[in-house]
């Protein structure tokens, strides 16, 4: 008589898979979070740039106000206004 093979459940192989399926999941969701946030970061940084550079012409025109002789002259109409776009 063929003896029925007994059916084992392996706790220990069920277990090891199964946080290992769970570690590996979380894995790509950190990884999927680290790419968006370094997008973001990189938008970011875009803007800054933009901004710092419009401060810098700001500043520049803010100097150029504060030149009494320059200022004379604008007000005179011998020199143009600055352009807050920063293009003379």
């Amino acid at each position: 008589m063929a003896s029925k093979r007994k059916f084992r459940l392996r706790w220990r192989r069920m277990a090891t898979i199964l946080i290992g399926a769970y570690l590996v999941y979380w894995s790509g969701v950190s990884v999927h979070h680290i790419f968006a946030i370094r997008h973001d970061e990189q938008s970011l940084n875009h803007k800054i740039a933009v901004i710092r550079t419009r401060n810098h012409v700001l500043t520049m025109d803010l100097q150029l106000l504060n030149n009494s002789a320059k200022l004379k002259r604008i007000l005179s109409g011998q020199m143009p206004l600055p352009n807050p776009n920063g293009t003379p």
